[in-house]
């Protein structure tokens, strides 16, 4: 886990949860842009990043138990969760088993709903494919294609192609599987995200999160407040970080954080 900025006094700290299958390195511009104002964490799961994979049984709790450990190794109090993709379904996690952790959530381009059964079947299949060659390229060349967007420019999408490449075959087959695993968390944000502030940020192309995920995550958030990003696709705080940054600047704002 990395950290960057100076300490903000009594506002807490923000913790960006990255996507599959990128690695922390994906906020490095939406970091730039806040760093000066608050501190600002960015965690690598197990798997990506450098980092070893996840044993046992796929479940991302297996990722939310890791942040919970570090921000209690760090002494870090509760902080504002944002999580894209992937990232909100740890964020989910992290609502069911340590919302003492927690003083805000905000679900960028992701949802709160489990896969289809065509959709966790596709996903075993890609894991069975990995596991066999040994690499993620497949990854590059069929998954990366439906995030981004026609206007993504060369730049990023080699950034992006570079960083999927950093991540450990068999962490991303594992977490393929955990994915696909997942159950539906619109009763855990009722329940243990019930008072925390929350928000909802929008790639303005975003193809693979429908306009019904997004007005699903926001019912289960009881109405929060959609923010949008410009000129992004799924991944959002990639395409457009400064876009991102202003979004998850004004949800701040909006709620006094």
């Amino acid at each position: 886990m990395k950290q960057q900025g100076a300490r903000s006094g009594s506002r807490p700290p923000v913790l960006l949860l990255h996507a599959f299958p990128l690695s922390a390195a994906m906020w490095d511009g939406v970091i730039a842009r806040m760093a000066a104002e608050r501190d600002v964490l960015a965690v690598d799961y197990p798997g990506f990043g450098g980092r070893p994979a996840a044993v046992g049984e796929p479940d991302l709790g297996v990722f939310a138990d890791d942040i919970a450990a570090e921000l209690d190794r760090r002494g870090t109090g509760p902080v504002i969760a944002v999580g894209l993709s992937l990232g909100g379904y740890v964020m989910v996690e992290l609502v069911r088993r340590r919302p003492d952790l927690l003083a805000g959530l905000v679900f960028a381009d992701t949802r709160v709903t489990p896969d289809s059964p065509s959709e966790a079947g596709r996903r075993a299949v890609q894991a069975a494919r990995i596991r066999a060659d040994g690499h993620v390229e497949s990854l590059v060349t069929d998954y990366l294609p439906a995030c981004l967007t026609a206007t993504t420019r060369a730049d990023v999408r080699t950034a992006l192609h570079r960083m999927v490449r950093t991540a450990e075959p068999e962490g991303v087959a594992w977490t393929l599987h955990a994915m696909a695993a997942r159950t539906d968390g619109r009763a855990a944000l009722r329940a243990g995200g019930l008072g925390l502030p929350g928000g909802v940020i929008v790639g303005s192309d975003d193809a693979l999160c429908s306009a019904s995920d997004r007005a699903t995550l926001r019912k289960a958030l009881g109405g929060a407040r959609a923010y949008g990003v410009p000129d992004a696709g799924h991944y959002s705080a990639v395409d457009n970080p400064q876009g991102f940054a202003a979004a998850l600047k004004a949800y701040l704002q909006d709620w006094n954080l």
